[in-house]
């Protein structure tokens, strides 16, 4: 079983009136894509520290498993 990071950002979760979501496989990645779109989007062409901070904050991480078949039934019937 592998074990693998997703993190997301939305536009809205940072007071922006914006339905964009920024996925990616690490935190810094979801950075990187959100300054890449709030430039042109937002006419952010620098991010101060305190969004920098704002922006972070609003980042949501998830541990997620990427198992075959198998590993998935074994795990549905695996006593609670």
């Amino acid at each position: 079983m592998r074990s693998k990071m997703a993190a997301t950002l939305k536009c809205k979760d940072v007071g922006m009136d914006c339905d964009f979501i920024a996925r990616g496989e690490t935190e810094e990645g979801v950075l990187k894509l959100a300054a890449e779109y709030a430039a042109p989007a937002h006419g952010m062409t620098e991010m101060s520290d305190d969004v920098i901070a704002r922006v972070r904050a609003g980042i949501k991480t998830n541990n997620f498993y990427l198992t075959n078949e198998k590993e998935r039934r074994r795990q549905c019937l695996k006593p609670h």
